[in-house]
């Protein structure tokens, strides 16, 4: 009997504590963030995961440049964008098909899903608005405020999603983007920081 009222005492101090502690994750002011320099290319500086795209885009690498020796390896960061969480326009690109396909999905995509990032710097965490496909030659989905004037002054830490339309083609571009909702501190686990933001 003293054993189960053991293991039953530790079981509720478990599901006391772990709640509790998610609680008490503080969001960080993105403005606040120790700014890091931006990565050398071919360089990985960073983790993403996707809940909505889970199967195909969990622990996806980020890697410094969009060519195809880094799609091939993860997500690829232009390099003349914004670093993650800062003002402006971060934006990446990944495969739709072949090479770990993690935009296999895109479409499964919707509006108010989350996207985590992870650097040294912090955690952040980007709320999905809205999509469009557009031509290949669209650069104006990179500019620092999508859609306005390419020298525009940004006010939004913004993300943009890049990948390839149809799946098995690349005549077009499936563009999604989003705004960052919250940061957090870098030692937070993936658990804790999905629990804060929920």
């Amino acid at each position: 009997m003293k054993r189960f009222a053991t293991l039953g005492l530790a079981m509720l101090l478990a599901f006391a504590t772990t709640p509790a502690r998610a609680a008490e994750l503080t969001p960080l002011d993105p403005a606040s963030i120790t700014a890091v320099a931006a990565p050398a290319k071919n360089k990985t500086f960073g983790t993403m995961y996707f809940p909505r795209l889970k199967s195909k885009f969990w622990g996806q690498k980020l890697i410094s440049g969009v060519a195809k020796r880094q799609l091939d390896a993860g997500i690829g960061w232009f390099t003349t964008t914004a670093m993650p969480g800062d003002l402006g326009n971060f934006a990446v690109a990944g495969h739709r098909a072949t090479f770990g396909e993690p935009l296999a999905y895109v479409d499964k995509i919707r509006k108010g899903d989350k996207l985590f990032i992870k650097t040294s710097a912090a955690w952040f965490v980007y709320r999905m608005t809205h999509d469009q496909i557009t031509l290949p030659t669209a650069m104006w989905v990179l500019d620092p405020v999508p859609g306005d004037a390419w020298d525009a002054k940004p006010t939004k830490r913004l993300i943009t999603i890049v990948t390839c339309e149809p799946r098995y083609g690349s005549s077009k571009r499936w563009i999604w983007w989003g705004e960052l909702a919250a940061a957090y501190p870098a030692s937070a686990s993936l658990a804790e920081v999905q629990a804060a933001s929920a």
